[in-house]
């Protein structure tokens, strides 16, 4: 049985992807990445996670873009023992 902690990572910057997938790493946990709502969404129905980073904006074209808020909710509904943390 694998009981490595599960990450989801929700970041549309792929450099924000690498950095923050080698800190979660390096804490010894296994990383799902997710660049946009509908990603993050199919990641948290195929496995449960200990933790999600997730990013305001997931729009590079719009600074606006607040999808991360919509990740917080759908974090809520299909993945409720997964502790959220809001960059």
């Amino acid at each position: 049985m694998n009981t490595q902690l599960r990450a989801l990572l929700v970041e549309d910057d792929r450099s924000w992807q690498q950095l923050l997938t080698e800190i979660l790493t390096d804490h010894g946990m296994a990383v799902d990445v997710a660049d946009s709502l509908d990603a993050a969404v199919a990641s948290m129905r195929a496995a449960s996670h200990r933790l999600a980073v997730v990013d305001l904006s997931l729009g590079r074209e719009d600074h606006r873009n607040q999808d991360g808020l919509r990740v917080l909710d759908a974090i809520r509904r299909h993945d409720p023992g997964c502790t959220p943390l809001l960059l």
